[in-house]
């Protein structure tokens, strides 16, 4: 069957709206009607603007199921039980369109919410070209509006970028399906997908600008543009859609997912033009972030070093050094404040209770320095050689720097403090807390 269902609850959920009622700031006796919105180029910029943040909402790893982080669903991280076992529910099958998680672990990242937002984004565009939207009419900001046009093109592909990496086969909705419309749709294969996004990729790059600074810096610019589709490709170009062989596999479109070369070269060009991207004035968009020295071991407050110099104050200061973020980051969402809430990593004995932990196959994916300056694996065959001690990993040679900002262990520095764990109190149960813990006082502790 090619044929996609939708639910009738969420056939409900996604088009009970027809007008953009639900997207703006209305009292209940001043009701904005589509044309009102769309015949005014502030309300426009209201809705694109709600569109990043839907965008933004439904990618944030650190929280992508609302209590648990994006890793606590890979094999290199295990998770507790706490807040309704949400990873467990993922590892037992409960994902998929059809097949829900738990209610109260959405992000905005799951198969509804992210055609919702979709939706949204087709909204916009059909509004602006049914009224044609004036321009903005403020002084010296001409070509607003096509810049916002083709941040929603953007934003589009970007969305189902999200979708196709979660769900894999699906449908790529370019308009709005209002109630009364058919409701079978075709499912598409992952490659038919994949250029579709690049083709709103394409269509945002012409509209956009090569950068934007200033207050309108973290609007989506070309380099984002070029960034998506390198990314869509090499989603394209990876095992999973070109070449792999699946148990039972009963994908629709596996006919399509023999080896294809071709698709690693379209990824390997798709890379290289992010990194060849220029601003205007014909330098390059993208840099290595090197304000800060390799002996440069103070901490995130730019004063005192309280990790035993381990950790240089770049990999600190990359997170929040707009330089950084300027210079190295493709396309981002600025951070909120569950970006510094780092109880779920810390051990209890710090403040935490490390309901997410890395197994020891991640932790040793972090290289050893070799005495020639490149990094290897620690399992490769001149390991052993070259210093590595499986009975002391992280002390003996020297690692990954990125390894001891990271990743806790017994001996390591955090804070001035030297964690302890054969004290017997950093044991993590399911539980940890019990029903009476409170956010407040973990927040209080940590940050």
């Amino acid at each position: 069957m090619k044929k996609l269902y939708i639910l009738a609850g969420l056939v409900v959920g996604l088009l009970c709206v027809t007008s953009c009622d639900d997207y703006l700031d209305r009292t209940p006796d001043d009701k904005t009607t589509e044309q009102q919105v769309f015949t005014r180029y502030d309300k426009v910029e209201s809705l694109v603007t709600d569109l990043y943040a839907h965008a933004k909402y439904a990618q944030h790893p650190l929280i992508y199921f609302n209590h648990f982080g994006l890793s606590s669903i890979s094999d290199e991280c295990s998770a507790s039980s706490h807040e309704g076992a949400i990873p467990h529910q993922f590892h037992t099958g409960n994902y998929g369109p059809s097949q829900g998680m738990p209610s109260g672990s959405s992000a905005g990242q799951y198969w509804d919410d992210l055609y919702s937002t979709i939706r949204s984004s087709n909204i916009i565009l059909e509004g602006i070209a049914k009224y044609n939207t004036p321009d903005n009419p403020q002084d010296g900001r001409t070509g607003d509006l096509k810049r916002r046009i083709g941040e929603v093109y953007f934003l589009r592909g970007y969305l189902h970028l999200l979708l196709i990496r979660s769900y894999g086969e699906a449908v790529y909705v370019n308009r709005v399906i209002n109630p009364g419309d058919d409701m079978t749709f075709e499912k598409e294969s992952f490659h038919s997908m994949v250029e579709k996004i690049c083709a709103d990729a394409d269509s945002a790059y012409n509209r956009v600008d090569s950068w934007n600074g200033g207050q309108y810096f973290g609007r989506v610019d070309k380099g984002a543009c070029l960034g998506l589709k390198a990314m869509a490709r090499w989603l394209a170009a990876t095992p999973l859609w070109n070449g792999g062989n699946l148990p039972n596999d009963n994908r629709i479109f596996k006919s399509e997912y023999g080896y294809d070369q071709k698709r690693w070269e379209l990824a390997r060009d798709a890379a290289k033009a992010v990194l060849e991207c220029t601003k205007e004035d014909g330098s390059l968009r993208y840099k290595l972030y090197e304000t800060y020295t390799k002996d440069d071991f103070r901490d995130v407050d730019g004063k005192t070093d309280t990790n035993n110099k381990k950790v240089q104050q770049r990999l600190w200061q990359m997170m929040y050094d707009m330089n950084a973020i300027q210079d190295e980051w493709v396309w981002f969402v600025t951070r909120d404040k569950d970006t510094d809430w780092s109880g779920d990593v810390l051990p209890p004995s710090q403040g935490g209770h490390a309901r997410q932990r890395p197994l020891q196959e991640q932790v040793d994916e972090y290289e050893y320095i070799a005495p020639d300056g490149y990094g290897y694996p620690i399992y490769c065959n001149h390991a052993e050689k070259d210093g590595y001690d499986d009975g002391n990993p992280y002390e003996g040679i020297q690692r990954d720097p990125r390894l001891y900002r990271d990743i806790r262990y017994h001996g390591s520095w955090y804070g001035g403090n030297q964690l302890n764990t054969a004290e017997g109190n950093d044991a993590v149960g399911g539980e940890l807390f019990g029903s009476g813990f409170s956010y407040g006082v973990l927040f209080e502790k940590v940050l």
